[in-house]
């Protein structure tokens, strides 16, 4: 069964193509301009690399969120047409479970950081269970990253564009109880985000296309500006 994902949470994007939870391709890129510009290309780059056409694809994933509002709009955008266009089925995979799926190997607190701009970042925390299967143990949140740390007491492992930003925080807060991810395994990967669907699809388990949106956690800042100036009014 052959699965496209694409990840679009963060500025580093990805692409992958599966077939029965096996790797055909993967196409990662810092995004300098927009995905609305690199997606199709991307994904088209993949496709004709593996010699699979778009019609041989059985189902489709991605990310949903948290993460950029705006590359998650185009993202889901991009999938709900491909998945329309072929009549296949779709499933949307939060942001943070495939990030954290990077380290499922670890046996520390696992906490995945994606930067939510204003002085927040997306995260949640994530402890291995039996084989490589992660429990989460907190739901998706935006925080302050001081106050996020005065939370932990363990080892913990971060992992995440969030880390670029805080990690002299991290260090100064926790310590020798803070490690960091790989480069390879720090940022969020479309491989992830189809294994995780591959496991979902094989119990049925699929998004309603028609409704589904973006997992944003907190309102847009459009939203927000909206509301602040409608109480002000």
């Amino acid at each position: 069964m052959k699965l496209l994902a694409i990840e679009t949470s963060t500025m580093i994007g990805s692409v992958a193509l599966t077939d029965d939870n096996e790797l055909l391709a993967e196409y990662q890129i810092g995004i300098k301009a927009t995905y609305s510009d690199t997606l199709f290309p991307a994904i088209d780059h993949i496709l004709k690399n593996a010699n699979v056409s778009i019609q041989e694809v059985d189902a489709f994933a991605l990310a949903k969120g948290p993460g950029s509002f705006t590359s998650l709009r185009i993202g889901i955008s991009v999938i709900k047409g491909l998945a329309l266009a072929n009549n296949k089925p779709v499933i949307a995979i939060p942001s943070l479970d495939a990030l954290a799926h990077n380290m499922c190997f670890s046996n520390m607190l696992i906490c995945p950081l994606i930067d939510a701009r204003r002085d927040e970042v997306y995260t949640a925390f994530y402890k291995r269970e039996e084989g490589h299967t992660l429990k989460k143990l907190t739901p998706d949140r935006a925080i302050v990253p001081e106050i996020l740390l005065d939370e932990i007491r363990e080892e913990v492992v971060f992992l995440g564009d969030g880390t670029d930003l805080y990690k002299d925080l991290i260090i100064r807060k926790l310590k020798e109880k803070a490690l960091f991810s790989p480069l390879h395994l720090k940022y969020p990967r479309a491989s992830a985000i189809a294994q995780l669907a591959f496991k979902k699809l094989n119990v049925n388990e699929v998004s309603d296309i028609e409704i589904m949106t973006p997992l944003y956690v907190r309102p847009p800042e459009a939203e927000t500006k909206w509301v602040k100036k409608k109480i002000e009014c």
